[in-house]
């Protein structure tokens, strides 16, 4: 075992040296690009980022900035602001920041034809116009752009928290580190690590996907009624009237700080109405998928051996007893003892309720070193590091830590 490591270590810095010496002529023969980094559509004021060694430009591209000092824009200064108007034809008035050496920042009006205008005039004197993860990929790495660009698109400030701080952080720092473990203590570390990044995947892609929450439970047991309490306003129609809901209701919101989607579906009985019918199949169906079930029981009627059997099938379920604002039925109360009572016209057990879920959904939090995957691909890339790892195979260990950070495929 010390002789193959013996010969895997030179190996490990050999492939580095490479990695280095590709990354210095990377930068090197790095484009002048240009990108969009505020958010499509219209706003107040709208960011482009230029990157890239600006004195390369033509002389014709420094007529396309004209301020009160007459500065160069391609050759500002660092941390220095001008102020000045873009264009040749039609002007804009823009914020020029030189924030380093070669990243520019020019701030102009959010219409969207100003933004045209601006990447249109830069495309024409020599710089590639590209999306903002195109542009973030070549300058740090791939894998630093797919998680910020799955960063973009949590909803909730929880979520945000663990995208940054266990896939941003975490995961590129993982991918950069190509040296093989020293002795086999630390290879069953990294082995643990792996493996425990692996079990938090379904959370990561969670992240930005959100829980589903189906509400379930027989006709009138007031279904509708908690949906719309637990959403703030009326997403589905309140009628004293069994069947009213024949398809499935769905509505997003953020319960304990995390997405979730629920699904208000129709009341379960046996119904000829072909349309009830299908509604109820698509209930069950619903549920069978749901992260976790709410089922609803009218603990103001006498106890439904249908809802008995019901509420059994779901493999994580929150049982409560709604209408506890009326009597409430003995036999019901001693069939779910520990059931959370509610009422949904008086909003009695609705917080405790969404305490329940946001523990139910998100059960602890992971430790601070613990990295979480956040896309299909990076779970997949950490397969193949913890496979590499347990059979010892360095060649496939660098392999899958290239192609975790690169997204390039290794076959």
């Amino acid at each position: 075992m010390n002789q193959e490591r013996s010969h895997q270590a030179p190996l490990a810095e050999g492939r580095q040296q490479n990695v280095v010496q590709l990354g210095s002529q990377k930068m090197s023969a790095m484009p002048i690009t240009a990108a969009q980094w505020s958010p499509a559509g219209r706003s107040a004021i709208a960011l482009v980022r230029v990157y890239g060694d600006l004195s390369r430009l033509s002389s014709s591209a420094q007529q396309l900035f004209h301020s009160a000092g007459q500065v160069n824009w391609t050759s500002l200064p660092e941390k220095s602001v001008h102020y000045g108007h873009w264009g040749l034809g039609h002007v804009e008035g823009v914020v020029l920041t030189q924030i380093e050496k070669d990243v520019l920042e020019i701030s102009c009006h959010g219409g969207t034809a100003a933004v045209e205008n601006l990447l249109t005039s830069l495309q024409g004197v020599g710089v590639i116009v590209q999306s903002w993860q195109q542009q973030l990929a070549s300058r740090k790495n791939y894998l630093v752009a797919e998680c910020t660009e799955v960063l973009t698109r949590a909803v909730t400030v929880r979520s945000a928290q663990l995208i940054l701080a266990h896939s941003l952080e975490k995961l590129p720092e993982f991918a950069a580190d190509i040296n093989w473990p020293a002795d086999d203590q630390s290879r069953n570390e990294a082995i643990r690590s792996v493996e425990l990044s692996l079990k938090w995947w379904e959370t990561g892609r969670r992240l930005t996907e959100g829980w589903v929450v189906s509400i379930v439970g027989l006709p009138n047991a007031g279904k509708s009624s908690l949906i719309n309490r637990l959403l703030g306003y009326e997403r589905s129609i309140v009628i004293d009237q069994p069947g009213t809901t024949r398809d499935i209701v769905r509505a997003s919101t953020a319960i304990g700080g995390w997405l979730v989607h629920l699904a208000d579906t129709a009341g379960v009985r046996e119904s000829e109405d072909p349309l009830e019918a299908e509604g109820i199949q698509k209930t069950m169906a619903t549920a069978g998928q749901a992260d976790l079930v709410i089922y609803v029981v009218d603990a103001s009627q006498s106890l439904q051996m249908a809802d008995v059997q019901l509420s059994r099938q779901f493999r994580d379920v929150v049982v409560l007893l709604n209408k506890c604002d009326l009597p409430m039925d003995r036999d019901v109360l001693q069939q779910w003892p520990d059931a959370l009572p509610i009422s949904t016209v008086t909003s009695q057990g609705i917080m405790p309720l969404l305490d329940i879920l946001a523990r139910r959904l998100m059960r602890r939090g992971p430790a601070p070193d613990v990295m979480i995957p956040v896309t299909l691909r990076q779970q997949s890339c950490l397969q193949k590091v913890l496979t590499a790892l347990k059979t010892s195979d360095i060649d496939q260990y660098l392999l899958a830590k290239h192609e975790l950070a690169s997204g390039n495929c290794s076959n």
